[in-house]
Formats: structure tokens, C-alpha cells, sequence
């Protein structure tokens, strides 16, 4: 607890009054509090519980609460932590490897934990971690027969897909034991699918945040030329289906909180993605809708993916789980682009960083007139840094489309890239921090002007951190970022390597 006499008006409050109010503003405001005079910085830089504050948002991540330990021993743990995640040096990550089994490529993974699906088994896999202390496990479960399924390990959740007349029966079981879910009211509930709909050209895309099950689920017809999709939002505690929409061109989905979620459209009347903001509790839709940029009229065909992951790693009990995970508010959206430009098919990434679809959307409900798109270079005054193009990437190596809070993994020159969008922690970079790590950069962004499948170039400001590992990885390889860990996946057979910190 600070106790440092100051001038001033912070002279004048007591120490444990000063604390107990600088304690509860966000950690921007504090920030600022910071700068104002030498006193305010000098007070908070002997606290150790609002240094805890600072270095956690500075670090991307956000306490759950769960943990008895003292502020000095959390933040210890986190800049040991953030030192380890940045670095992912080959010499301190726990290396676990999985071979598929001859074609066998239907897995899925979250969080640290694989599951290989072969008919009525399940081969589940938890990785090690020093960082969450959790040991490698192994076991399986065998099941009636699932269709698809959904994971969330921390809350030892699987919930499995079985497609029956034209809709899903959902259960909701144990990840562990294959029992049901001791925090499920209804062990079993039904959602829509397509019409129609055959596993053959069925494909399905989910994501569990807390008590929510969000499914995409879309069907393609080749030969009468049909697609349908659905897009059902569930509580799985209860089965009570919250939110159901069919046939509204969704491409794409993400979760942005315990309420609201965020969908891509392709509207047949204009050429752009179109991003709307549902909220499934009160079936509410933001009157106004966000356009990104237009595409020129020699693209014959565009969708898009969303990705930002919004789960938490699975911990151990014991004074030795971390008590943070990546942050799920303060995150950025990974906007993976499928183009077929003059007959080519061509991937773009583009990266939206959260408050700039917050600003955009508070900008946007000042237009007096409902049901509005505002077009890409009216989302606000300063268009110019709201996206920024993913780094590119060396020929013949490609990155996973997922991000974990503000982080996204490249692969440039044979090594993994972390690239850092955490606003707060790029101020706060010294010259003295850029000299000491030389592997750290700071990219203030670029224009983007020579892409002729956007009707208009391009330019962004969009500054992040970028950050050298001495990681290597082939070209036969993709690589993808979690909190915690790395994923490499060996194109040419198909084997799986865990990086665990």
C-alpha cells in the first residue's frame, strides 16, 4: 500500500481514501492520472495493486478474480508471464505433438485441448502448461454417434451435434467423463438446421462464451444452386434458444460479449460486407450498420471470416495457476477476405481493433435515421485508423485466421511474428525497452493503395508492436496464436505441435 507524503492537493487525502478511489477507475483514466502531476505518478508507482491494474491492461489481460494471491505475487507471476509470451523462446516452451492417423482430419481444438472425432469416439488430449499448471491428460470417451461438437475445456463443456429430421438435437455433457453437465437444466434440446440439409455439404461453425452457444450452420446445394444458413443463439444451461435467424446472407459470426454478438452479411444489393450488431437477450438490432470497403466490380464473388477468440484457457487448482487471461473486451477481430478476382481466388486479412468498432458504432447512433448503412469512409472522423492490413507474410507460408485478445501470429524471414495491437502498451514502450529488445519494432501503419479488388484504395495509421521470435517455423507449416500458447500444423501430414509456455 502506498504511503508516500505528497504536496499538493494529494497531500491533503489520506493514502488509503487516495487508493480506494484511484482503485476503481478504468486503467486509461488512471493512466491519465498518472501524467498529470509527479505526486499522482509517484503514488501510483509504489502501489502495488494499481502497478498490478496498469501492467495487466499494458499486458492485454484481465484478472477473474479467482486467486487469494497478493498483488506483488500476481504481478511478479505477469511479467514473468508477459516476458515468456513474448519472447517464446524454442528453449521454454513445452513441446507436445500429435500424428494424425492415415486421413484422419476431423479434430477439433480449444483452449489447450484437441479432440480427434472418429465415429462414436472421442480422443481427447489436454496439453501441458507451466504457466496454468495443468499436466497432459489423455483419455476418451465413447458416444452415440455426434455429427459435430463444440468444446469449451475451462468449463469442461462438450456439447455434441446430431443432425435429425431437418433439425439438431443438442446434448450437453462432461468433457471429462462424457456425462451430462452437472450446471445443465435440460441434458438435451433441439436447434433449426437448413432445410433440407444432407452431412455431405453441411458446415457448421460455433462459439461458447459463459452461458451462450452461438452455431452457424450453412448448407450448399451445387447442383440446384441454393444456400441456406442459420444462425441460432442458446443458452445451454437451460436449452432456452435465445436468438434463430434463416437465410439472411450470414457469413460469419463473432461473439463480442455476454449479450451482443457481431454477424457479416452479403446484402445482394451492395457490394461490401456488411457488420451488424444483434443483441440475443432482447432481440434488439442496432439501428445503423457498418460497411467495409467496397469492392470493385471485377470481383465476381467475396464472403468473409471473423475471427477472435474469446475463450479462456483451462486452469489447475493451486497457487500456482495464473490467475489472468487474455483480455475478451479489449481484443481485436480478424477479417479473413475470400476474393475470386478476374477467375483467381485471393485471401485478404484485414484487423479491426475493438474500440474502433465501439467508436464507430457510438459515431454512428448520432445520425438522426434509423436502419442506416454508413459506408467505410464514414465510420468516423479519422477513417484512416480504424483497419490496418494483416503483415504480410513470406511466400509459401501462411497464419491461422484466429487471434487471442490483442495479438495476432505472421510468419516473416522462417519465424513466427507476434504482432501486438494493445494501444495501451504500444505508449507505453520506452526507447530504453525498443534498445534493451531489438526484436521489438514499432509499425506505424502504411498505406494500402495498390489493391485494385477495393473499389477505393486504402490507407490505415493503425501503429502496433511487433515482435521477433526466435521461433522457427518451415514452409510446410501454418501457425495460429492463442493466450498461451502456439499451434503449428504440418500441411503435408498432417501432424499437430502444441508450444506451450
Amino acid at each position: 500500500m502506498a504511503s508516500r507524503s505528497t504536496e499538493c492537493g494529494v497531500s491533503k487525502l489520506s493514502s488509503d481514501l487516495l487508493l480506494q478511489t484511484l482503485a476503481h477507475l478504468p486503467v486509461p483514466d488512471l493512466l491519465r492520472c498518472r501524467e498529470l502531476t509527479r505526486d499522482f505518478r509517484a503514488f501510483i508507482d509504489e502501489s502495488c495493486s494499481l502497478q498490478y491494474g496498469v501492467e495487466l491492461v499494458l499486458a492485454g489481460s484481465e484478472d477473474d478474480g479467482s486467486s487469494g494471491l497478493t498483488a506483488s505475487e500476481k504481478r511478479r507471476q505477469l511479467r514473468r508471464y508477459k516476458a515468456l509470451r513474448d519472447t517464446l523462446h524454442p528453449m521454454l516452451l513445452s513441446r507436445n505433438k500429435v500424428q494424425f492417423r492415415g486421413d484422419e482430419k476431423s479434430w477439433d481444438m480449444q483452449t489447450g485441448s484437441l479432440v480427434l472425432m472418429r465415429q462414436g469416439n472421442l480422443e481427447f488430449t489436454q496439453f501441458a502448461s507451466a504457466t496454468r499448471n495443468t499436466p497432459k491428460r489423455v483419455w476418451e470417451l465413447w458416444l452415440d454417434w455426434q455429427d459435430f461438437i463444440a468444446l469449451d475445456p475451462r468449463q469442461d463443456l462438450l456439447i455434441t451435434f446430431q443432425l435429425q429430421q431437418g433439425r439438431f438435437r443438442v446434448r450437453i455433457l462432461s468433457m471429462s467423463t462424457g456425462a451430462r453437465h452437472p450446471s445443465a437444466h435440460n441434458s438435451e434440446f433441439y436447434i433449426p438446421a437448413p432445410p433440407g440439409a444432407d452431412l455431405d455439404h453441411l458446415h457448421l461453425e460455433y462459439s461458447v462464451f459463459e452461458t451462450k452457444v452461438t452455431v452457424l450452420c450453412t448448407y450448399t446445394d451445387h447442383e440446384l444452386g441454393r444456400y441456406y444458413e442459420v444462425l441460432c443463439v442458446a443458452n445451454w444451461r437451460t436449452g432456452y434458444v435465445l436468438l434463430s435467424r434463416h437465410n439472411q446472407h450470414i457469413t460469419a459470426f463473432c461473439v463480442l460479449d455476454a449479450n451482443r454478438i457481431m454477424i457479416a452479411t452479403t446484402p445482394p444489393d451492395i457490394r461490401a460486407i456488411r457488420l451488424s450488431i444483434l443483441d440475443f437477450t432482447s432481440h434488439y438490432e442496432e439501428p445503423t450498420h457498418l460497411l467495409l470497403p467496397e469492392f470493385s466490380d471485377r470481383v465476381s464473388w467475396y464472403s468473409a471470416a471473423i475471427g477472435s477468440n474469446c475463450q479462456r484457457s483451462a486452469t489447475s487448482p493451486g497457487r500456482l495457476t495464473l490467475p489472468f487471461h487474455a483480455s475478451q473486451t479489449d481484443r481485436i477481430f480478424v477479417i479473413e477476405f475470400s476474393i475470386n478476382f478476374e477467375d483467381e481466388n485471393l485471401q485478404r486479412t484485414l484487423i479491426l481493433p475493438s474500440w474502433c468498432l465501439e467508436r464507430a458504432l457510438v459515431q454512428s447512433t448520432s445520425i438522426p435515421y434509423l436502419h442506416t448503412d454508413v459506408p467505410w469512409e464514414e465510420w468516423g472522423p479519422r477513417n484512416t485508423r480504424l483497419m490496418t492490413e494483416r503483415p504480410s507474410t513470406s511466400e509459401g507460408q501462411t497464419a491461422d485466421s484466429s487471434a487471442t485478445g490483442m495479438r495476432y501470429v505472421t510468419i516473416e524471414n522462417g519465424f513466427a511474428v507476434v504482432n501486438d495491437f494493445n494501444r495501451f502498451a504500444l505508449r507505453h514502450t520506452s526507447d530504453s525497452e525498443l534498445m534493451e529488445n531489438p526484436l521489438v519494432k514499432i509499425v506505424s501503419g502504411s498505406s494500402i493503395a495498390d489493391l485494385p479488388f477495393f473499389k477505393r484504395p486504402i490507407t490505415t495509421s493503425v501503429p502496433y508492436r511487433r515482435i521477433v521470435t526466435s521461433l522457427p517455423v518451415s514452409a510446410t507449416q501454418r501457425v495460429g496464436v492463442a493466450e498461451d500458447y502456439l499451434v503449428v500444423i504440418e500441411d503435408d501430414s498432417w501432424s499437430l505441435e502444441m508450444l506451450c509456455l
